[in-house]
């Protein structure tokens, strides 16, 4: 939720999740600094269902700092 929340910057990217399903993974940081990727589904209106959460792959981490070098 602090990801979500704007604990700190967000990055929000669409993706294709399984079956098609379109989603947003939203990289963001904790409080604490933690490095996490969030995926997110519209559910109409202004509704979000969170779907998933994990720590971020090195790869997204590095991307993830180069965007929040450029900010």
């Amino acid at each position: 939720m602090q990801v979500l929340e704007g604990a700190g910057r967000r990055w929000p990217r669409p993706v294709t999740g399984p079956h098609g399903l379109p989603l947003l993974a939203v990289l963001g940081r904790t409080t604490a600094g933690r490095l996490l990727t969030v995926y997110v589904r519209h559910a109409g209106g202004l509704d979000w269902v969170i779907v998933a959460g994990r720590p971020m792959t090195a790869g997204e981490a590095a991307e993830f700092e180069q965007w929040e070098a450029e900010q």
